[in-house]
Formats: C-alpha cells, sequence, structure tokens
C-alpha cells in the first residue's frame, strides 16, 4: 500500500522539520498495534524504517512546505506491506523484508482497505496532536518503540549526501534528542543524518 497525504496547516507547527516524519512513523505503528495479535510487535528503526520481526514493513518520508513561520503544506509519503512481501534487493540496511499477512493469524484482518481505513484515522487524530502544539506526546511514543536505543550502531553517510560506504561514527545510543538526533555515548555531538546499521 502506497499512501500520499498532503496536508495544509497554515500555521506555525514546532519542530515540523522533524514532526511529520514522526507523525508519520508513530501512526503507522499504532495501526499496526491495532490489529489483533501484533499490539507491541512494531518498532521504529531510526530514522524513518517501520520494522516487524526484524524485517522491514514499513518506510515513511515527509516533504514541507513553509512561508514565513507557517507550514503552508505537508506530503506523507507513506509505504506499508500489507497483503504482499515486495521483491527487494537485500543489503545490510534492509536485511529482511515482511507483510502483515505474513504474521497475522487472520487474513481477514489484513487487506489493504482495512489498514487504509485504521492507518487514515490514526494519522487525523495524530494531526491534530502535532498542530495542538501536543508534539511531545508524538516524540515520546517514537522513543518508547526505538530499536535502537541501548545498541550499538554504526552510522553511514547518506548515499545523497557522500560515499555510502563511508563511516561516519560508532557508538552505543543513549538518547533521541528533541530533534531526532541521536546521542551517542561517550560523544558530546549529536548524529543528525545518515544511515544506521547495528554493530
Amino acid at each position: 500500500m502506497h499512501l500520499a497525504a498532503f496536508l495544509l496547516p497554515g500555521q506555525k507547527v514546532p519542530f515540523f522539520h522533524v514532526g511529520f516524519t514522526i507523525l508519520s512513523a508513530v501512526s503507522v505503528v499504532q495501526t499496526i498495534d491495532s490489529l489483533k495479535a501484533l499490539q507491541d510487535r512494531a518498532s521504529i528503526k531510526w530514522v524513518n524504517d517501520i520494522l516487524l520481526e526484524d524485517s522491514k514493513v514499513s518506510g515513511v518520508i515527509a516533504h514541507t512546505l513553509t512561508q514565513g513561520d507557517a507550514v503552508t503544506g505537508a506530503v506523507l509519503g507513506i509505504g506499508v506491506n500489507v497483503e504482499t512481501t515486495p521483491r527487494v534487493k537485500r543489503d545490510p540496511f534492509v536485511p529482511g523484508v515482511i507483510s502483515l499477512r505474513d504474521v497475522l493469524p487472520d487474513p481477514a484482518l489484513c487487506n489493504q482497505q482495512f489498514v487504509f481505513n485504521r492507518l487514515i484515522a490514526i494519522i487525523s487524530q495524530n494531526y491534530r496532536k502535532l498542530l495542538a502544539g501536543r508534539y511531545d506526546e508524538l516524540l515520546n511514543f517514537y522513543r518508547k518503540r526505538s530499536l535502537i536505543i541501548g545498541k550499538n550502531v554504526v552510522i553511514y553517510a547518506d548515499p545523497m549526501e557522500g560515499d555510502p560506504e563511508e563511516e561516519i561514527i560508532r557508538g552505543e545510543v543513549e538518547a533521541i534528542g528533541e530533534n531526532l538526533e541521536l546521542y551517542l555515548k561517550g560523544i558530546s555531538t549529536p548524529v543528525t543524518r545518515g544511515r544506521l546499521l547495528f554493530e
């Protein structure tokens, strides 16, 4: 299932540069939580992958338009593997791929229409929270369901910004900051971009 949602906030949105990515990721996880037998099983791999059974089930992305202090538009891009598992070239960053149907005992609960309706309703709820200044609620949920806190990771350059083989830094993730930056144990400068692998 591929979803592109265009939103028109027309107002100032604190932390908008990461808020819409968090909104998307949290909404997918909460949608999966709402499906029988899958509660608390999905997790977020920094920054925008959703994993289930240690395999990627969803990815999200967000872009915003601003004018002055106001966010005039936001596009949420969300992909969820619902009924089929796509053929994806595996690499260290995406070692496995899975669909909801692979893990749900009742296939009737994981058709695209059912998941779409749940996802749209939850996006709407979380969008209202973001506009109402309740960013912390979404961020705290993101942190709670993060797969990486307490794990040893290696951060590589983003292929759009440099050599994807270039290692930037490695260490144990202690915390995720309010702008989704990573704080590694014993390292004062936070990590703000890159691709993450578990060490």
